[in-house]
C-alpha cells in the first residue's frame, strides 16, 4: 500500500497522472483570471485565438521570450557597470530568455532552457539541420514535446521513453538533459553530456564544474585579450539538477581567482528582466557557494553530425555515454 502511495506521489510530482496539458493549465489560468476581473472576457477570447493559432503552426508565440538580455550584458561591461574586482566575462553567442509561462508553471522548465538554446542555435548559420532558416521561430512547448516522442519513434533512448510511457504530448511531464540529447541528436546535432556526480569543494559546491565552463566559453573567443568583457560564439550550456534545470550564458573570472556563472532561468519574472535590460547583471551571478545541489549534470552543443554519426549516435545512445568529472 505505501508502494502504491509513493508511486502515485512521484507520477503526480513528474506530471505523468494524466491531470492535465499545457494548454488545458494556460486556459485554465486565464480562466481565472477573468473570474478575479483580472481579464475582460474580449481578452480571454483574443488569447486563447492567439493560442490555439500558435499550437496549430506549432510555432511558440513569444509571449514568455524576452530578448535583448545578451545586449544589455554587452552594454553593462562596457560602461563599466560591474564589479572593480572583476578581471574577464565570456559571453555565450547571443540567446533569448524563455520564462515559465501559465500554461507549464511548475514543470516546463526543461522546454524554457531547450527554447533558450534553440534561440541561440537558429541564429548560427551552420546549424541549418534544426530548419530554422536563420529565423526566430522556436517550437512551441507542445511541439517540443512530439518532437521529443519523434525522437524515441527513431529509436533514440529506448529506456528514457520507456520510463515516461512513451508519452509527452497532452502531459505535465517533466523532461531533463537526455530527452533533449535525443530530440538534438535525432535532428543531426552534436551533444555532449557532462556529469559532475558529487561535490568537489568544501561544504557541498562545485568548484570544477565552474572551472569546466570557463574552459568551455574560453576555448572560442573572438574579442581581443585583455578585455574585461570576451565575447565568444559558443552556445549556452543546459544545466540540469534535481528538480530544477538552468540556462549558462556566461562566466566571471575575479581578480580573486573566484569564478561565477551567468544563469538564464525560466523562473526570472519580469522585474527582474528588467532589472539586466537595465544593465544590473548581478540577477545573473550564482558564485560557487551557491551551487549546493548534491550532483549536476550539463549538457553541450559541439557542432552538426553527418547522416552517418546520427545513426552511430541513434545506436549508442541506447546506453548514453556521459563524461564523468571525478
Amino acid at each position: 500500500m505505501r508502494e502504491k502511495e509513493d508511486f502515485l506521489r512521484l507520477q503526480r510530482q513528474y506530471g505523468l497522472d494524466g491531470s492535465g496539458s499545457f494548454v488545458h493549465q494556460e486556459v485554465t489560468q486565464m480562466e481565472r483570471e477573468v473570474a478575479r476581473g483580472v481579464m475582460t472576457p474580449s481578452e480571454f477570447h483574443n488569447r486563447r485565438s492567439q493560442l490555439l493559432e500558435s499550437l496549430a503552426e506549432g510555432i511558440d508565440d513569444g509571449a514568455s521570450r524576452t530578448d535583448g538580455l545578451m545586449a544589455a550584458i554587452n552594454h553593462a561591461y562596457e560602461q563599466d557597470h560591474h564589479p572593480a574586482g572583476l578581471r574577464a566575462s565570456w559571453i555565450a553567442a547571443e540567446t533569448s530568455h524563455y520564462r515559465a509561462g501559465p500554461g507549464d508553471v511548475g514543470w516546463g522548465c526543461g522546454y524554457r532552457n531547450l527554447q533558450m538554446l534553440l534561440s541561440c542555435l537558429a541564429r548560427l548559420q551552420h546549424f541549418d539541420c534544426l530548419g530554422f532558416q536563420g529565423g526566430l521561430q522556436i517550437p512551441s512547448l507542445p511541439r517540443l514535446q512530439e518532437l521529443v516522442e519523434e525522437a524515441w519513434t527513431k529509436g533514440f533512448d529506448p529506456m528514457g521513453a520507456s520510463s515516461l510511457g512513451g508519452r509527452l504530448r497532452n502531459t505535465r511531464a517533466w523532461i531533463g538533459s537526455t530527452e533533449i540529447y535525443s530530440f538534438l541528436s535525432a535532428q543531426g546535432v552534436s551533444c555532449r553530456l557532462v556529469d559532475f556526480h558529487r561535490p568537489s569543494g568544501s561544504a557541498g559546491t562545485h568548484p570544477r564544474l565552474l572551472q569546466w565552463v570557463l574552459n568551455y566559453f574560453c576555448s572560442n573567443t573572438i574579442s581581443p585579450a585583455g578585455q574585461v568583457l570576451c565575447q565568444t560564439r559558443r552556445p549556452p550550456l543546459y544545466l540540469q539538477h534535481q528538480g530544477h534545470s538552468r540556462t549558462i550564458v556566461g562566466v566571471e573570472e575575479w581578480h580573486n581567482g573566484g569564478l561565477c556563472l551567468l544563469i538564464f532561468d525560466p523562473s526570472q519574472n519580469c522585474r527582474t528582466l528588467q532589472r539586466i535590460l537595465d544593465l544590473d547583471v548581478q540577477p545573473l551571478r550564482r558564485f560557487v557557494g551557491s551551487l549546493k545541489h548534491k550532483q549536476y549534470q550539463i549538457l553541450a552543443v559541439e557542432g552538426v553530425m553527418t547522416r552517418e554519426e546520427t545513426e552511430a549516435c541513434r545506436i549508442a545512445s541506447h546506453v548514453f555515454t556521459t563524461q564523468r568529472i571525478p
